[in-house]
Formats: structure tokens, sequence, C-alpha cells
């Protein structure tokens, strides 16, 4: 189990560490590298790999890729051992020998890594070439990641952003390593789900996270143990209730039983048109009907092996 401690706060076990530095929004291919390299250093240094992160990347004014719990699920996963967390307000004052020198003072430091646009400290002032000098001072190594590059874009969760906003889901599933996943509790809705004659799943939105680009999209539901096929519709339902809250109302291409009550995710595949205005919930049945042939199309020429 990983083990997480506060800045300023070490571990009983006092453990040496080498430490992965970011915020890891998204945990995309490039942060994938950058903890791979990690993984790589502590081994190297018979050290744990740690990651030093933010609890809440909020500061940064944009909505977030992944929930702090799943950053952390998604860095164990990459065989992160131990994580070590700071509240952004606590740490934004100190200048980055002072944080280098709070870091250094939690865990031993066998190694630091980052990667090339990485800054820390007040005012942004600490850059990986301020983080290499201040390691060398301390006697260890430390490796700058370069960027990676993917689909020709170069990889960052402003990038992922950019591709969710503008309905471009496969291009955000390239860069983050996976499609681009909604979580949460399935909630009752208007009931109209049976009406449509389609099973509908309803899942309101983390008002945290990023909700990408209004409109229909084929996706996969993973809930109480199945993979579901879908057309998800992600906006304001117009045509039921025009709600100010957006939504992820998952029309479902295969029946599931009750699922009230029950933790999902959907997983956004295939971008296949903007949310609409329909005159009347038979109007909008008919259009589900075709976004369900549609959706099933994609999803057989995706699965069918390509020649050559």
């Amino acid at each position: 189990m990983m083990k997480k401690f506060e800045l300023g706060r070490p571990p009983a076990d006092n453990a040496p560490c080498v430490v992965a530095l970011g915020g890891f929004d998204g945990m995309h291919i490039g942060h994938r590298r950058l903890l791979a390299e990690t993984v790589r250093l502590a081994e190297e240094q018979h050290a744990q790999p740690c990651v030093f992160t933010f609890t809440d990347l909020s500061f940064k004014g944009m909505p977030q890729l992944l929930s702090a719990d799943d950053r952390y699920a998604a860095m164990a996963a990459q065989g992160i051992t131990r994580v070590c967390t700071a509240n952004f307000e606590e740490a934004r004052t100190l200048s980055p020998a002072a944080f280098f020198d709070k870091l250094a003072h939690t865990v031993p430091l066998c190694g630091v890594v980052c990667g090339f646009n990485f800054h820390f400290g007040a005012g942004g002032a600490g850059t990986p070439e301020v983080l290499t000098a201040l390691a060398s001072a301390a006697g260890i190594p430390s490796v700058v990641v370069p960027p990676v590059v993917a689909e020709g874009v170069p990889v960052s969760a402003t990038a992922i952003r950019r591709a969710l906003c503008e309905g471009k889901p496969e291009l955000a599933a390239v860069l983050l390593g996976a499609p681009y996943t909604l979580r949460g509790i399935v909630a009752h809705g208007k009931g109209l789900g049976h009406t449509l004659s389609f099973p509908t799943l309803n899942l309101p939105l983390d008002e945290k996270r990023l909700i990408p680009r209004h409109g229909v999209y084929v996706s996969v539901c993973r809930v109480a143990g199945q993979t579901l096929p879908a057309v998800s519709n992600i906006g304001l339902r117009p045509t039921v209730e025009q709600s100010t809250q957006p939504n992820c109302e998952a029309h479902l291409l295969a029946a599931a039983g009750n699922l009230y009550g029950k933790q999902a995710e959907v997983s956004l595949l295939h971008f296949l048109r903007p949310e609409q205005t329909f005159p009347d919930t038979q109007a909008l049945a008919r259009q589900i009907a075709r976004d369900a042939e549609q959706a099933a199309a994609w999803l057989a020429a995706a699965d069918k092996p390509q020649d050559g």
C-alpha cells in the first residue's frame, strides 16, 4: 500500500527516497515516463520511489483532469510507493532553496526527478536548472525528463484540456495513454430512459473536474463489474429540463440491471455530435436511436483488426 505523508512531517521509517516533483494532473504519458525514470533511479540508489505533489491543484486556476485519489492510484500503478504532499498555500512562500531544504529534512534524498518545464518555490523561481544545482550541491543525482511528443503534439495537461474542450477524445486518449474517464455515483434522473427505450445511467459531474465539450459521445461504461457500450450525452439536457449543472447521461446499448447508487466510470471514445434541443422527447428518442446505430458501427470498426 502506498505510504502518504506531509512535507515537513517525516514518515516513521525514514526510508531513503528518490523524489519526482510535479503536479501530475492527468497522469499523462509524459508523467508516466517521468515516473518510470524515478523508479529506475530509485532501484539504482536502493531507495523508495516517491512523488512530491500538492493535495489540490485548483490553485492552477483550471479544472482538473483527475481527482487527488485517482492521481495517487495512477502513481501507485506506475510503481510509486510513497507520496509526499503539501498544501499550496503552505509552500508558496518558500524560496526554491528553502523548499529543497524542507524536502531533504522530510525524507533522506537519494535523487530528484522533474520535467523539463517544472517550476517550484515562491513565484515559480525554481527551474529544472535550479533543482539540478541544489541536488548537485547536496551530492545527489538529478534527472530532467525532456518533453514527450505524440501525434505531433507536445504532451501536457494543457494540450489534453484543449483536445477535450474541442471534442477530440481520441487525441486526448493518445496524450493521456487511456481514454478520458468520468467517475461518480449513478443517480436517479427524470425516469425517461424506459420511455426512450434505452436503459440510462445518470452521472452527476464533479465541478472540479474538466467537463469536455457538450455533446454526444461513443463511450464505454464500467459499473457493477460490467463493461457496457453506450452513447453518452454531456451537457444540460435542454430537451428534458434545461439544467444549469452539466451531467453525463449514458444511454446503454446493453441491459445492465439496477445501477442506482453504484460507482460508475464512463470513458469517452469518439465525439458524434453537439448537444441540441429537440421539439419533444419522441424526436429525442429517434435521434438517440440513430446515435446508438452510429456508436455500434464505430465500436465494431474499432474492434476490427486493421489490414497492413
